[in-house]
């Protein structure tokens, strides 16, 4: 994260001010020692906008969620778990 903070400030995107409000927040959250944490996708219910809209299309193409499993190779659950039910209320 500091790393990234640090190419943030030397490729001119973001303020010298900011640069340095952020590497004292990480000094602070002790950031340099040891990186924070992923969060948790479920968690946070992040899925992206697109998702949805190709689902959808596989199902207006008469694609059900069986032969999208078979011509991917990953199992149902898998997908399930992956886009945490999305598949099955549109490829139902």
């Amino acid at each position: 994260m500091v790393a990234l903070i640090r190419r943030l400030h030397n490729v001119g995107l973001i303020t010298h001010w900011r640069y340095q409000s952020l590497y004292k927040y990480c000094a602070k959250k002790q950031y340099f020692r040891k990186e924070p944490e992923p969060l948790d996708r479920a968690q946070y219910g992040e899925i992206s906008r697109l998702w949805p809209a190709v689902f959808k299309a596989l199902k207006n193409s008469g694609i059900s969620l069986i032969t999208l499993s078979q011509e991917i190779g990953v199992s149902i659950k898998e997908i399930s778990v992956l886009f945490r039910g999305l598949v099955f209320t549109i490829l139902k």
